[in-house]
């Protein structure tokens, strides 16, 4: 089952799997119960822990940790995780909004992040961003 939820925070809508929670009621203590601390869709963090607002239920499940890297790609981006991104030539420089700041060969750009439907943490840029730094 899939919860359809809102950002209690920033309004941003998306969907997080709960399972086999069949009632609203549930799938709230569910997610209370995740303890998130960066909204995927909004792009932010919290010292404390996100509140989203359960606002229906679906049939379905989320997208597999390999099926959101492929359709990640598919859509043009370069991502990693955050042990993958210490292991590359990458150098964070500093951090706006919580957006890493990066460099590569001397040449800068931005990192945008969110998190996989099973929960890890992923970096991401424009493959052609990475690419014309890395030349």
């Amino acid at each position: 089952m899939i919860a359809r939820v809102i950002c209690k925070t920033c309004g941003a809508e998306g969907k997080i799997d709960i399972g086999y929670r069949e009632t609203m009621e549930a799938a709230q203590k569910y997610i209370r119960g995740l303890c998130i601390q960066s909204c995927p869709w909004g792009h932010h963090i919290k010292m404390g822990f996100i509140e989203y607002e359960v606002t229906g239920i679906e049939e379905g499940s989320a997208l597999s940790e390999e099926e959101f890297i492929a359709d990640m790609k598919a859509k043009g981006y370069d991502l990693w995780t955050t042990e993958q991104l210490a292991e590359t030539e990458i150098e964070i420089t500093g951090f706006s909004f919580g957006f890493p700041l990066a460099k590569v060969r001397g040449q800068e750009f931005t990192l945008d992040f969110t998190s996989a439907p099973t929960g890890g943490r992923y970096y991401y840029c424009r493959a052609g961003a990475y690419a014309s730094a890395t030349k």
